[in-house]
Parts: C-alpha cells; sequence; structure tokens
C-alpha cells in the first residue's frame, strides 16, 4: 500500500480465486499470492497462475514462505512443495500430513516448520520430525503458527489462539488458549518489530 492509493485484483484481473489465504514476497520484489484455486506470482502489474497442471501437489494452498535462501515453499492441502524457479519439488507425505500443510514458518536455525491440523511437522537438514498436538482439537484445527520474537511459539486455530509451551527433548507441551475474535473471526498472527501482532481478517487483494 502506496499512500492512500489502492488497487484491488480479482479473478476479473487474473487471479486464480478471489479467496486468497497468504502472501510472501521475494527477493526480486515478486509478490506470491496462494488461493484456494491455485498460486499467483504478481510482478510489474501482470499475474501468471500455477495449478496442478504446472506440477503442484494441490490447488488448494494455505501457506506461503520465501526462505532465507530465497526458496519459495507452498503448504497445500496435497502436502508441501517447494518451487525452484522452474519447477515444483513436492516432498513426500512422510509422515502423513492429515488435512495438509496448513502454515509455514522458518526458524532461526534454518529449520521449516509446518502445521497441519493437529501437528506440527519440522524438517531439520532435509529430515521431518512430527511434534503432535492431541490437546489442541478441542479448540477447533491449526491454521496458522508462528514463533515471536522472545522464541515463544503460538498456534491460531479456528476460534482460539494458543500459546504452546515446552517443546523440547520429549515434546512434552501444555495449551493456554486465549478465546479472541473480531467479528466472529479470529485474528490472524503476524510478528513484526512490536512483536506479536493481531490483525484483523481481511478479504481480497490491496496493493
Amino acid at each position: 500500500v502506496s499512500g492512500e492509493a489502492q488497487t484491488c485484483y480479482t479473478t476479473a484481473d487474473g487471479l486464480t480465486s478471489n479467496t486468497v489465504r497468504a502472501i510472501a514476497a521475494d527477493r526480486d520484489g515478486v509478490v506470491w499470492i496462494a488461493t484456494v484455486e491455485g498460486l499467483n506470482r504478481f510482478s510489474r502489474g501482470r499475474i501468471t497462475t500455477y495449478r496442478t497442471s504446472e506440477g503442484l501437489p494441490d490447488d488448494d494452498i494455505s501457506a506461503v514462505l520465501v526462505d532465507r535462501g530465497g526458496g519459495l515453499w507452498l503448504g497445500t492441502k496435497g502436502g508441501l512443495s517447494r518451487f525452484d524457479g522452474e519447477r515444483f519439488v513436492n516432498q513426500p507425505n512422510q509422515p502423513p500430513l492429515p488435512g495438509g500443510v496448513r502454515s509455514l514458518f522458518q526458524d532461526a536455525d534454518g529449520s521449516i516448520w509446518a502445521a497441519t491440523r493437529t501437528a506440527l511437522v519440522v524438517w531439520r537438514d532435509g529430515r521431518p520430525k512430527v511434534i503432535n498436538l492431541p490437546d489442541i482439537s478441542v479448540h477447533g484445527n491449526i491454521v496458522q503458527i508462528v514463533r515471536d520474537t522472545s522464541g515463544q511459539l503460538w498456534a491460531r486455530t479456528e476460534s482460539h489462539i494458543c500459546r504452546i509451551e515446552g517443546i523440547a527433548g520429549i515434546l512434552e507441551h501444555h495449551l493456554d488458549a486465549l478465546a479472541v475474535g473480531i467479528a466472529g473471526e479470529v485474528p490472524r498472527l503476524h510478528v513484526g518489530q512490536l512483536g506479536l501482532q493481531l490483525l484483523e481478517v481481511r478479504v481480497g487483494l490491496e496493493v
């Protein structure tokens, strides 16, 4: 958003869907837009679309992450995929990822974290490790996971924001659920210079 000038892009402009799940910008200034019906590459006013016909494991994409090396990771209903600049390299669903990948982030040590409906999967040195969170199901499925500037891990579910403690060693944990909401929607989590922030869920894409 620049000043007060805003332009809204929809399917009429070439987006695969008006339901946008996630957005990320890479080091070249290209904006990657994940929707429920495919991936969109936005550069210099032009939109290029990608679907399963281009190699994606599923058109329903919930998460997009640009890692520190510039690699593009996608969390889809069909699993995890990485775009190497030319093609999609789909990661085997081992371990199984029930419900697909719903959120992604990269830790300080370079590890890639993926959230499924009721578990976390950490890819460290190319090897996955599963962290089951059975207690979280009472608050609905996980839809987002982040780590704040203090190192605290947070999960947004369909009805709550949960603080996840003690993930280390034998992977014990407990959840502290905060019932919060804006107009009936659980706000999106964002980690910025001010720490953890709660953002109102918005519909559409504005630049």
